[in-house]
């Protein structure tokens, strides 16, 4: 389904309809998703941030992360 959204010869309504079926696939599923530890603490970051008053909601979460440059340009 994948290929067929991405193919530009198929028409514009099966690819919606295969895109559609995938999101449905993926979503629908009734498997459970395990949080470890670390994914748990990141989400924990996350929120946090949205939920601080600093913070605009338009600050790219790139600018948020404190990193160590690697290199000068």
């Amino acid at each position: 389904m994948l290929k067929e959204a991405r193919d530009t010869i198929v028409s514009t309504r099966v690819s919606t309809f295969a895109q559609y079926n995938t999101a449905r696939a993926v979503h629908s599923c009734p498997r459970k998703n395990w949080i470890n530890r670390t994914l748990r603490e990141e989400l924990h970051i996350i929120l946090a941030a949205l939920k601080s008053r600093r913070l605009g909601l338009r600050t790219p979460i790139a600018h948020l992360v404190q990193r160590d440059p690697s290199a000068i340009a």
